[in-house]
């Protein structure tokens, strides 16, 4: 996620909608981040 992206919704008027969008984004954030994680641990693994 991105400033630009953050901005964009930062500028929704309907707070509901704005925290759904919101939650979203941090939910995909979190997943990659996992995705990156393991990558890592699997090279690292492998490395050995």
């Amino acid at each position: 996620m991105d400033l630009k992206t953050l901005r964009e919704v930062a500028q929704m008027s309907d707070p509901v909608e704005r925290a759904r969008i919101l939650s979203r984004l941090m939910t995909e954030e979190q997943g990659f981040n996992v995705v990156v994680d393991v990558s890592k641990a699997l090279v690292r693994s492998a490395q050995r």
